[in-house]
């Protein structure tokens, strides 16, 4: 897959139509009311679905932000992000393969990222991931059907200030997904995104998963 730039939380692998874009452009040419950012990220996102893929073969993946902190004592030592990071930590809830005309889909933790710049993936071999019995496993999704996942995924983001989670918990991340060459439409939908202030935790082992 190409670097990732789309449109918000839409991970495609056919690039946005000049006829969304014109679209985009037409409405922000127009006076309008404020609408707030969150809502104005799902409804791009939704048109960049609906244009991007004729096919009708796009998974909808439902997750929730839930915080993010610096590190945690596993009894052995301590674990950090380190200076000018987080982790930053997300629940994926369900995956949804029942689009029009599905194909059976393969949900891979690992190729879900946090949309900043450079990109941040989430990664199992993280020392917090692998001591959290709530990590998201890969997952078996047949086309027509849904599974329920329930898992934790978790990425190392930089921030500005060196305590990283006081930056991190003050930030909406949006998660994307790496779509292979060939695969399908993968759209993650973020249960919570009107949510833009979370817990002030420092130590993970506080982050309710």
């Amino acid at each position: 897959m190409a670097a990732p730039s789309r449109s918000a939380a839409v991970s495609l692998p056919a690039p946005s139509t000049p006829t969304l874009a014109a679209r985009i452009a037409r409405a922000h040419a127009r006076p309008r009311a404020h609408v707030p950012r969150a809502a104005l990220t799902t409804v791009v996102a939704v048109l960049a679905t609906l244009a991007c893929d004729p096919k009708g073969d796009v998974v909808t993946v439902h997750y929730k932000q839930l915080g993010a902190c610096n590190g945690f004592n596993n009894g052995g030592g301590v674990t950090s992000a380190g200076p000018n990071a987080a982790y930053v930590a997300f629940r994926v809830s369900t995956v949804d393969n029942k689009d029009k005309a599905p194909r059976d889909f393969t949900f891979e933790p690992n190729r879900a990222f946090v949309d900043v710049t450079p990109a941040a993936f989430t990664n199992t071999k993280l020392n917090l991931a692998q001591f959290n019995p709530f990590y998201a496993t890969s997952r078996f999704v047949a086309k027509g059907t849904s599974e329920t996942i329930n898992g934790a995924v978790i990425a190392v983001v930089p921030t500005g200030a060196a305590d990283g989670a006081s930056e991190a918990n003050q930030t909406a991340y949006t998660l994307r997904y790496d779509v292979p060459a060939g695969g399908q439409g993968v759209f993650m939908a973020k249960d919570n995104s009107s949510q833009t202030t979370f817990p002030p935790h420092t130590d993970c082992t506080q982050i309710v998963f």
